[in-house]
């Protein structure tokens, strides 16, 4: 089954979609130092990335910057951000 890595850092809602993921039989990745998101990446080598946009140090813009830098995997943002600007699509060219 696919590897997903999951970055979110509320507690109750990583938890909700870890525990959502593994029923369905996906190996989920999740414990992770947010200090260094790409290292857990690079251990890691996931499959598919769950991403959140705001994080405790770097936000999920950046990181998903410095994924793409090194990788073409499939990232989804994952946001409780609702407003326009904030969107996926404000990122493309």
């Amino acid at each position: 089954m696919a590897k997903i890595m999951l970055v979110e850092d509320d507690e109750k809602l990583r938890n909700n979609i870890d525990s959502f993921l593994k029923c369905k039989g996906y190996d989920v990745y999740d414990d992770m130092d947010f200090k260094d998101v790409i290292a857990y990446f690079d251990k890691v080598n996931p499959d598919i990335v769950l991403l959140d946009v705001n994080l405790p140090y770097d936000d999920g813009f950046y990181i998903c910057s410095a994924l793409r830098r090194k990788s073409h995997v499939p990232v989804i943002f994952i946001s409780a951000r609702s407003r326009d600007i904030d969107s996926f699509c404000s990122l493309l060219p």
